[in-house]
């Protein structure tokens, strides 16, 4: 059950953002609102935060803001509403979209897929669009796949995928938020001296906490 965010929650958490990014944001060159336009834009995400009507509502609303800075590394996201990517990854070469990295049987690497529940990974890549932080064409056909997960609420996803011989159907249940996370790596290079932190991702701090060995 989806639990509301009280409009005062929601005014601070606008503030709270907008404040944060004045002091610390350093990255304006590459961001789609200038520094000049940034008043205007927090009287309207105060006006839309008023209107959202739901907790998804208002998360969309928030990282759609945050996309406009075009910073890999500024996010927003609510942790209450952590949804599973879809244990795949494609890479377009050649107007094709294929299977990279897959966690299902089904879709080995090198697999084209032609549908995901019916609409083409274009269409997926354009409704994403306004979340997609990214300004590199290459990066943004990387993060269109883990945006949909979480726009969409389906846990089963039909696709159609071409192995070579013909098309076919499959299919496949997104998998849980942590079930193909990687473990971080620590250990003493010269004992208490020099180490080494390998850390699979900055976007959690759980991989911070490192199991250290030696």
């Amino acid at each position: 059950m989806e639990h509301e965010v009280s409009l005062e929650d929601r005014l601070w958490m606008v503030g709270k953002m907008f404040a944060m990014v004045e002091r610390y944001f350093a990255h304006w060159e590459d961001s789609r609102i200038r520094p000049d336009a940034w008043d205007d834009c927090y009287t309207a995400c105060l006006a839309e935060a008023v209107r959202s009507s739901t907790r998804r509502e208002f998360e969309r609303m928030m990282q759609r803001l945050v996309a406009q800075l075009g910073n890999r590394h500024t996010w927003f996201r609510d942790t209450s509403n952590l949804r599973g990517d879809l244990g795949l990854r494609l890479r377009r070469l050649d107007g094709s979209w294929y299977v990279v990295r897959s966690a299902h049987a089904e879709l080995r690497p090198g697999t084209a897929v032609v549908t995901l529940n019916g609409r083409t990974p274009e269409d997926w890549m354009e409704e994403a669009s306004p979340y997609l932080r990214s300004r590199d064409e290459r990066l943004r056909e990387e993060e269109w796949q883990r945006v949909i997960a979480a726009l969409v609420d389906d846990d089963l996803w039909i696709l159609e995928f071409d192995d070579g011989l013909r098309r076919r159907t499959v299919t496949i249940r997104r998998t849980l938020p942590d079930s193909r996370k990687e473990r971080p790596e620590g250990r003493w290079l010269v004992p208490d001296r020099v180490a080494y932190l390998r850390v699979p991702s900055f976007a959690d701090p759980a991989y911070e906490e490192v199991p250290w060995r030696g």
